[in-house]
Order: C-alpha cells, then structure tokens, then sequence
C-alpha cells in the first residue's frame, strides 16, 4: 500500500501557558557587566579640596558635553566672585581658587600623577590623594558674587549684582527728567537721587567696588540720567561731601567709612 503524499497533522492543544510566536528574546544582563564603565566624574574643588559633587561619565565624548553645559553656565554669571573669606587660612581676603575638576579611574597601577597647564601656560605635576583617580583636566568655577546692600543683613540677605540694576538704577532713570549721580567711596558704591537721599552698597574691596562700578557703566553706556561721577580720593571736596552723607545716613564711626574691606 502506497504512503500517501500529504500528511494531515493533528493539533493537539498543549497544557499550560501559552508561549509567544517568534524567537526566544535574549535575557537582559543585570548589573553593569553589559555598560561602559563609569571612568570619568566630576567635581567642584575649593583650594583644591572638593565641596562638592557634579556626576559621573562613561567616556571623553560625555565628558566633553557635560564640560560645554558647564562652561555655558560660567558664561551666565553676571558678576563672578574672586575674593571670599576663609578665616582658617588667612584673616585676609583670599582669591577665590574654585574648579571644576574631571577626574579619570586609574587602571593598571599607572599612578595618579598627571601634567596639566598652570594658569601662566606652564606643565605642573598635579596629584591626588586618592589611588584610584587622577586628575585629567580642570576649568574655572563660577558662581555669583552678592553684596552687603546697606539696610539689609549684610550675612542673610546679599544681593546680588542683578538685583542692584533692578532695585537700585532702573526704577530711578525709567524718567528721562530724573538722574541718579554714581559715586565710588574706598569699597561703597553710592547712589545719589534727585530727592537729596543716598543708598549704597559695601563691597568686599575696592577691587570689587571698581568692578560692579564698570559693570554698571558698560550695562548704561547711553543713559544720560546716570552719571557716573567717578572715585573720590582721600583729599577732596567730593570725598567730603561724601563722607558726610554717609555718617549723616549711618551714624557710624570715622574709621568704619573710611574702612577699605569688610569681612561680610
């Protein structure tokens, strides 16, 4: 008896759950065996001690794209700090040596010793006192310098350099026919209004004051209702006139107008 050409398979319905059609998919690994190590970090160091934490990355190519949105940040500041006060190192005011240090993972025991390029162009050894990181690159940190505003707490309420042209200038020249006189006294700033009244702001030395003093000028190159009066000097009528406003306004001592710097 011949065997016939074509078979009729019966279906018998299997017992259980029922398993999706096509191939198996490939379980996925647990942990980190199946990523790009994390070899790169970032953080932001003060006096070369770090402060704090900004994130991890697996290779140059994030790296590089974290450091751009960085650097976009340090672009935004306004009035960037560069004194600050650190009584355990120095009852002086100290440069503010703040950065944003990449740290790379040391692999084979090649050591945490790297030559970077010092701010005069020069390839220093820097180290860390870490055995697992190095240093590989490092940029300026930025952040936003606030001022002792008189009137306000010169520790719980600074203003910042924005808040000063929002406050402090716009409102007074929004009238053409109103001008507000800029004076700059040892570190105060001062705003002489058409009212015969003054406020000024107390910065941290006169290196700040000639600052935030151009930064105002540069922000107002063509309001002819700002004027911009210039520095007093010691031996003056202007340092006089002044003078007596200031004491007139604050009731403080000789030695405190005539003060330079000040520790808030």
């Amino acid at each position: 008896m011949e065997k016939p050409k074509k078979k009729y398979y019966y279906y018998k319905k299997k017992i259980g759950r029922h398993k999706k059609p096509g191939p198996k998919k490939k379980k996925k690994m647990r942990g980190r065996r199946w990523q790009e190590p994390w070899d790169f970090k970032i953080v932001i160091c003060s006096f070369r001690k770090q402060i704090k934490y900004v994130g991890q990355y697996r290779n140059l190519a994030e790296v590089e794209k974290e450091k751009k949105k960085l650097m976009e940040y340090n672009n935004s500041i306004l009035f960037p700090k560069k004194h600050i006060n650190n009584a355990r190192r120095s009852k002086e005011l100290l440069d503010n040596l703040s950065e944003f240090v990449v740290l790379k993972r040391v692999k084979d025991n090649s050591g945490t010793v790297n030559q970077l390029r010092n701010e005069y162009g020069k390839f220093v050894d820097v180290a860390t006192t870490s055995d697992q990181w190095m240093v590989y690159d490092r940029f300026p940190f930025y952040e936003e310098e606030t001022f002792w505003v008189y009137g306000y707490n010169p520790r719980t309420d600074r203003k910042t350099a924005q808040w000063i042209i929002d406050e402090m200038v716009e409102p007074y020249i929004a009238d053409k026919y109103s001008i507000v006189q800029v004076f700059l006294y040892n570190n105060k700033l001062i705003f002489k209004y058409d009212t015969e009244t003054i406020e000024f702001v107390v910065c941290k030395n006169v290196s700040d004051g000639i600052r935030l003093y151009n930064l105002l000028q540069s922000k107002f190159p063509k309001r002819r209702n700002l004027v911009f009066s210039g520095m007093a000097t010691r031996k003056s009528e202007k340092t006089n006139y002044l003078f007596n406003m200031i004491q007139e306004k604050t009731g403080w001592e000789k030695t405190k107008i005539y003060r330079k710097t000040t520790r808030a």
